[in-house]
């Protein structure tokens, strides 16, 4: 067994390795919580995501070696977003193939009423939103809330944002995906390059408001013509 503070040896990118470090960090920051697994999957989905990165640089390389090591370390956190539970140490799962009888498929609920919250439902059905769809099924699972955060952020720090919303989301609260915002109309002292209008789709604890979160000190937001604004939504 793989000690849980070390990434698997087999991973030799000196890039990859930082990126196992930080998602191993969080990892353990969420051993013993009620909502240990639902953590864990967003901790993957975003590992997966920085692999997609990874591989995208080592395409040009004449070394095969890293691609085949990327492509298996990308199985594994593909089987593990269907594990029951998340709960033994990143490097142990990562390294062990998971077994077909101790899946979890992570639906979502047929009745859920996405039209209350003006979200078509089939953009929880998109091939590239599964990930998206067993964080929403396990959060409501579990009893967390799905909010919809709607804001305009100023166009050159609109990817910058995005980031450090979900950083100061994490572990009070999920990022979900985030799309524009059809509803926000154009301001005549506006030009149209300077704000990017969003809707960030979010899940939070039951106990945990959004009013705790200081927006204000993430760069770029605006408050002129569209102050933010959070809407609960039962789905």
């Amino acid at each position: 067994m793989k000690s849980s503070d070390s990434p698997p040896s087999s991973v030799t990118s000196l890039s990859l390795q930082d990126i196992l470090s930080e998602a191993l960090s969080l990892w353990k920051k969420c051993d013993h919580l009620a909502e240990t697994t639902l953590l864990r999957l967003a901790i993957l989905r975003d590992l997966l995501f920085r692999v997609h990165a990874e591989k995208s640089k080592v395409l040009s390389s004449e070394n095969d070696q890293p691609m085949r090591e990327l492509q298996v370390l990308e199985e594994r956190i593909q089987e593990l977003r269907q594990a029951q539970n998340l709960n033994q140490p990143l490097s142990q799962l990562l390294s062990e193939k998971q077994s077909s009888g101790s899946k979890k498929m992570r639906e979502l609920p047929k009745d859920l009423d996405f039209e209350k919250a003006k979200i078509d439902a089939k953009k929880f059905q998109r091939f590239d939103r599964l990930w998206e769809k067993a964080l929403l099924s396990e959060g409501l699972e579990i009893g967390w809330d799905f909010w919809i955060l709607q804001a305009s952020v100023q166009m050159q720090y609109a990817e910058k944002w995005h980031t450090d919303f979900a950083k100061l989301l994490f572990p009070k609260g999920i990022l979900l995906f985030t799309e524009t915002n059809p509803n926000i109309p154009f301001y005549a002292s506006e030009d149209p390059h300077t704000l990017w209008h969003g809707r960030w789709m979010v899940l939070l604890k039951p106990d945990f408001s959004p009013s705790h979160l200081e927006l204000q000190n993430l760069q770029g937001l605006d408050y002129l013509h569209n102050p933010p604004q959070w809407d609960k939504t039962s789905l």
